[in-house]
């Protein structure tokens, strides 16, 4: 195995962190982390998700400037977590998301992406909502990709981006997939991402599999030249853990590549969104999701619409002018104390 090694990135430099085996060995490497931090003598720290709470306490009691960034609400997203014993997944939640509400209490900025998390926070946190970062999903290397990727083909293409995981509906998805070349329509479907807790096996006896395409782990702009090239992408979660609260990045990701989308009806997304860049369907009801996507495979002219409405939903909102909360958060901590 190589090791990483320090480098530097459009003004960005990248120094990793110890080395460390399986999730005991990153609990063991955070006293070497924390004075690695020291070393680099940063003007502020911004740490993510609870496996770095002692490392912002120990960087607090130190004197440091420290931001703590949680990206999911751990109060329920543990419920999920495969590699937790079922009857402490429960405990788990309540002792990670009361040590969060704690150290909220005592680091300089706290930032959550949902918004029910700034009340669970007692107001002491900062929504930065998880927009797109889209730079580059229309950029030459993309278009250059998209034309690369694209397929002389007679049938339908679907598409999901995502970790592959039960708790994602993976399973839902290839169902919708077998329903809809069960209504007569050919269709194949490309999954993009990681197989989270093994599910890519167990996979490949359902059904529809002969109609997967499984291309694993991509890039991002690997994965934006997908996009361009399929008809619907798919984002049919079960309401389990906090999905129904969590932003849908990958939607936002559809959306910048003219995609419509069929996605999970939960009144957060659909809020936020609208209905006009895709169909919205309640995951547990699997008729109605073979329905939408069907119905929307045969009318061309709809997901141009909705194509049309997603890319213009996306120009307004973005990481490109979302990230302006991030940099206020900074300007505030990195002026003089006091």
């Amino acid at each position: 195995m190589n090791t990483p090694r320090e480098s530097r990135s459009d003004g960005i430099s990248f120094v990793p962190g110890p080395a460390a085996a399986g999730r005991m060995g990153r609990v063991g490497r955070l006293p070497a982390l924390l004075r690695q931090a020291l070393r680099l003598k940063g003007d502020v720290y911004h740490l993510h998700n609870p496996a770095m709470l002692p490392v912002a306490v120990g960087l607090k009691w130190l004197g440091k400037r420290v931001i703590y960034d949680t990206h999911e609400d751990f109060s329920r997203r543990l419920m999920i977590r495969r590699w937790i014993p079922r009857p402490l997944r429960r405990p788990a939640c309540w002792g990670v998301s009361r040590t969060e509400y704690l150290v909220s209490r005592i680091v300089d900025a706290t930032l959550v992406t949902q918004a029910r998390q700034v009340d669970a926070f007692g107001g002491r946190a900062t929504l930065l909502r998880n927009a797109p970062a889209l730079a580059g999903a229309r950029g030459e290397t993309v278009a250059e990709l998209a034309r690369r990727f694209s397929e002389e083909r007679g049938f339908y293409r679907l598409l999901y981006v995502g970790s592959l995981s039960r708790a994602r509906g993976i399973d839902r998805m290839l169902d919708v997939l077998a329903g809809v070349r069960a209504n007569g329509l050919d269709a194949r479907l490309w999954l993009i991402g990681p197989d989270d807790d093994g599910v890519v096996e167990d996979l490949r006896t359902h059904p529809a599999w002969d109609a997967v395409d499984y291309l694993g782990l991509k890039g991002h702009e690997e994965a934006f030249a997908y996009m361009a090239n399929a008809d619907v992408g798919m984002a049919i979660l079960p309401d389990v853990a906090d999905h129904a609260d969590a932003m849908p990045s990958k939607l936002f990701e559809y959306m910048a590549k003219g995609l419509p989308f069929v996605a999970s009806n939960f009144s957060v997304w659909r809020s936020f969104i609208g209905d006009e860049a895709g169909c919205w369907v309640d995951p547990a009801k699997l008729d109605q999701a073979v329905d939408a996507v069907c119905k929307l495979l045969a009318d061309p002219e709809r997901r141009q619409r909705f194509a049309e409405s997603g890319m213009d939903f996306i120009d307004h909102f973005n990481w490109e002018s979302e990230q302006e909360v991030l940099l206020e958060t900074y300007r505030r901590l990195t002026g003089p104390r006091g």
